[in-house]
């Protein structure tokens, strides 16, 4: 594959959904390049985990999970019942053989999943049960995107920010359980876990998003204008992972809104430990994602332009690396 037909493939992918969301990734192309640039400035003195899915909690019955996530949402005063959801059959659990519980009771480790609203089939969140604390952190996330899920289709805006809400309650989540001394190194793992999941999403991405970058400034992608404002890469070596992410059928536009999500999501959690008040404020975007603009839902929290954002992100990574050297040493 060469810069051209990559071009094309971008050019063909931004018709694939509406052209919003590819102009909002290329626009934005070099604000992600120095986002994954800083967070993988840290992965250089630390060897990344390649399955971080190989991480031993303790055992916890799903009833007990159910427990804590709605004593988490009822602490900070979100209206969600999720009793009436799993009545609803809303909100489901199941056994890694699909096969669907009536009552709370153990299995093995699986995905949780969330589908969007259609008419014909609602929503639905599946949590196939870990019986250990991960099935706590699947409930608040997916939850979470159903508390944000409009009537029909997301536009770009909830598209963008779903994630980073989901991500930031499941980091307050977890704070909560390390405040009340519940699990609370188990709790830690899972947050160094998560800043593991984002310099790997950043391994993944800075290649793309520099060719994305190429394609933004000039039009054309070719070594001679890569080289014009990407220093200390590789042309044919960022082409060549370009090459590996299409084949794998990735979608740089999606992989956007977990990436973005990820770093919005840990400057959340940086604010919550300081101020516990600042949860309010995440539960005011998340009313807003589905009516107002993208610059309006981001001051809600505080980030008040793209310059703010690379710097509080950046700033909220560096503050928690700690959890990387204390839990994974």
């Amino acid at each position: 594959m060469n810069g051209k037909e990559i071009a094309e493939y971008i050019e063909k992918n931004n018709k694939k959904y509406k052209n919003e969301y590819g102009q909002f990734v290329i626009g934005n192309s070099a604000l992600f390049v120095n986002i994954a640039n800083a967070e993988l400035s840290k992965a250089l003195t630390f060897k990344i985990k390649e399955d971080m899915q190989d991480i031993m909690y303790s055992e916890q019955q799903i009833d007990n999970s159910f427990h804590l996530a709605n004593q988490f949402f009822n602490i900070h005063k979100i209206k969600i019942n999720l009793k009436e959801l799993y009545d609803k059959k809303i909100l489901e659990f199941f056994y890694d053989d699909n096969t669907r519980k009536n009552e709370f009771v153990s299995s093995n480790f699986g995905p949780t999943s969330y589908q969007e609203y259609t008419k014909e089939k609602g929503h639905s969140i599946k949590i196939v049960i870990s019986n250990n604390l991960l099935d706590a952190f699947g409930i608040v996330h997916e939850v979470t995107h159903y508390m944000n899920q409009p009537e029909g289709p997301r536009n770009m805006v909830s598209d963008m920010l779903t994630e980073a809400i989901s991500y930031g309650m499941e980091f307050i989540f977890a704070q909560s359980l390390i405040n009340g001394n519940y699990k609370a190194e188990e709790a830690k793992l899972f947050i160094g876990n998560c800043i593991l999941e984002m310099i790997s999403y950043a391994k993944t991405m800075s290649p793309i998003y520099r060719i994305i970058y190429t394609y933004n400034k000039f039009g054309e992608i070719n070594e001679k204008n890569y080289h014009k404002i990407i220093h200390n890469f590789d042309y044919e070596s960022d082409v060549s992972e370009f090459e590996k992410y299409i084949q794998a059928n990735r979608d740089y536009i999606r992989d956007t809104w977990d990436f973005l999500g990820r770093g919005i999501s840990l400057y959340i959690y940086d604010k919550y430990k300081t101020d516990h008040e600042s949860i309010d404020k995440l539960l005011k975007m998340n009313d807003a994602i589905n009516v107002m603009s993208l610059d309006y839902c981001l001051k809600i929290i505080d980030i008040n332009n793209p310059d703010e954002l690379l710097c509080n992100i950046v700033n909220s990574f560096e503050k928690d690396w700690n959890y990387i050297m204390n839990v994974f040493e």
